[in-house]
């Protein structure tokens, strides 16, 4: 069995003073990671440490080599005298405790240190019968629990600031790295999931039996916040201490040999896995994109984004309503676009490093067109030099890529934020790559419609203009581009 905690690591903890807030934390989630039949659950943490009564208190209908089926009360200590805490809270709570309540509960007495003469003090407890049970459990206990637990595992390790071998994080961690920049804004649950509530329950209905599902959408990123932000706000801990992200193909192979019970949620492609599934009630979940060759037949298709509802999530975030339009129109509704303009990527996105980039630059200056008009289509092989035909294979590869700058819809091909998009590609723009866009621009505002003086005529029975040879969207798209050109000079001055 993988052990990523092992025994002095909570020895070690146990001298912090965090270790004392976060021991209840630690048990809650090793109970939901592990049982079943839970029917109550209590186990204050951090600032409610201090309340009076029991450090947690447990009703199930499960048992496991840990805790006893049934009713259990939990007493927790982190100092090194381990024996003066035990007796203290036992013989405290026994005499608070009435002999007819606690005939039904089992005493649980809970350190992270290692403690030599656990076993001779719980029999001595046990031979008192004050209680239905008493049962100690230590670092060695916890050691071995957690090992069955690698969410929580992932989930303690990031408090002790350890490192371990393979990629796995808590579903936890990702969200708070994923969500918040570097100037403390934070995105919420809404912004993946809004508009996309079917989906959300769909994933998670998936989630209660063994197999495998694939989320995909335009980016591999975005696919792995929506399963993340799907899982946290469903507020199911159970279902959360469960879930574990691997990032590599070993890791995940690793976590289905080793462990039962545990939803894997990974971005890579993973063969030979599914016996892993099946037989240890595990599930998987995909993260992936369009471009992927997806084999599993179970896969969920994330349509794009509502517009009110990503707006409201910005709202939410702290956005005023004028700023949120205004962030929701530039970024196109893209999440990937959405954090590289706020900030929450240091890095440039992955297309800006293609090597067939500079193919596609001229197609970014035209900004929108529509594939079924034959005008615009002559205009892209008169910007490119190429033929529509020709050059249509790529386009279509650079719309399916992971963070892709380009969206389509009903024939109309256009760019998700200009803005962003231009200031990436402004440096590789060629002279003679604007020239080519002088010469289109001047063409495409010298396409009158001929029908236009029988439509201001009122008693004209012209219904339809028809008569343009380039659409309304590709002008629209020339003009911004001249805009941001424009734009961009001043701010060089």
């Amino acid at each position: 069995m993988l052990k990523l905690i092992k025994a002095l690591d909570l020895q070690h903890w146990a001298d912090t003073k965090e270790s004392e807030v976060l021991m209840p934390e630690l048990m809650r989630r090793l109970v939901h990671a592990s049982m079943k039949g839970i029917t109550h659950i209590s186990f204050p943490n951090e600032d409610s440490v201090n309340l009076p009564g029991f450090d947690g208190i447990l009703e199930t209908t499960d048992k496991n080599g840990y805790v006893a089926e049934g009713f259990s009360v939990f007493e927790i200590g982190t100092n090194k005298s381990q024996k003066k805490k035990a007796d203290s809270d036992y013989n405290k709570r026994t005499k608070e405790t009435s002999a007819s309540e606690r005939k039904n509960l089992n005493f649980v007495f809970v350190t992270p240190r290692n403690w030599s003469a656990a076993r001779k003090w719980e029999s001595a407890k046990k031979r008192e019968r004050k209680w239905k049970s008493v049962r100690v459990l230590t670092a060695v206990e916890l050691e071995d629990w957690l090992s069955l637990c690698p969410s929580v595992s992932v989930w303690l390790l990031s408090k002790l600031k350890r490192n371990f071998d393979i990629r796995i994080e808590s579903v936890e961690d990702f969200w708070e790295r994923w969500s918040i920049n570097e100037e403390g804004m934070k995105l919420n649950y809404m912004l993946l999931t809004g508009g996309r509530e079917k989906e959300e329950t769909k994933l998670l209905q998936n989630l209660s039996s063994p197999g495998s599902i694939s989320i995909v959408s335009n980016s591999t990123d975005e696919s792995l916040a929506f399963i993340v932000a799907s899982i946290l706000n469903s507020n199911n801990q159970e279902l959360i201490d469960r879930c574990i992200i691997a990032y590599d193909e070993k890791s995940v192979i690793e976590l289905l040999k080793e462990y039962s019970d545990i939803i894997i949620v990974t971005c890579c492609k993973v063969d030979n896995y599914g016996g892993y599934t099946m037989n240890n009630n595990n599930c998987v979940i995909f993260a992936s994109n369009y471009t992927d060759k997806n084999p599993y037949e179970n896969k969920i298709e994330l349509p794009g984004h509502d517009y009110y509802k990503f707006q409201q999530s910005l709202m939410e975030s702290g956005f005023s309503e004028t700023t949120a339009s205004r962030v929701a129109i530039d970024s196109g509704r893209s999440v990937s676009v959405l954090r590289h303009q706020l900030k929450f990527v240091a890095t440039k996105p992955k297309w800006t490093q293609r090597e067939d980039l500079k193919k596609v630059i001229p197609v970014m200056l035209l900004g929108r067109w529509v594939d079924a008009l034959d005008g615009d289509k002559k205009l892209i092989g008169e910007l490119t030099g190429e033929k529509y035909e020709d050059i249509s294979p790529l386009l279509l590869e650079w719309l399916n890529i992971d963070d892709s700058p380009f969206g389509y819809y009903n024939h109309c091909w256009y760019v998700l934020s200009p803005y962003d998009t231009f200031l990436y590609i402004n440096e590789f723009v060629t002279d003679d790559c604007f020239k080519r866009f002088a010469c289109v621009l001047k063409e495409t505002l010298a396409d009158l419609d001929s029908n236009a003086a029988d439509l201001l005529n009122p008693n004209s029975f012209v219904y339809s203009v028809g008569k343009r040879q380039y659409s309304g969207q590709t002008r629209d798209g020339l003009c911004l581009t001249l805009i941001l050109r424009a734009l961009l000079d001043n701010k060089r001055q």
